[in-house]
């Protein structure tokens, strides 16, 4: 790599817009994570109330799974904004 170009990406104003940016996709994905929370939620009541309604319990019906992004997408979030974070320290401190 050139060392121009290393310079560069690691100046004081390189590091402020990439830490805001990485907190701000932090802040987006943990929105994100909220609203899908509350979509899983909704689904999870219509399951249990189209159980009750049936009362043979629906053998052929499984449990609604969740994905590992569904899953894990708050931690990401939560990673994303701990780093923009440090990056943005390590720009203030520079």
């Amino acid at each position: 790599m050139d060392r121009e170009f290393f310079h560069q990406l690691t100046s004081r104003e390189s590091l402020l817009g990439i830490g805001s940016t990485l907190i701000v996709i932090g802040i987006v994905f943990r929105s994100f994570a909220r609203s899908n929370r509350r979509a899983l939620a909704l689904r999870k009541q219509d399951a249990l109330r189209l159980r009750k309604l049936d009362e043979a319990g629906r053998a052929g019906c499984s449990e609604l799974e969740t994905t590992h992004w569904e899953r894990h997408l708050p931690r990401y979030a939560t990673g994303f904004i701990v780093a923009g974070l440090a990056v943005l320290a390590v720009s203030f401190l520079r």
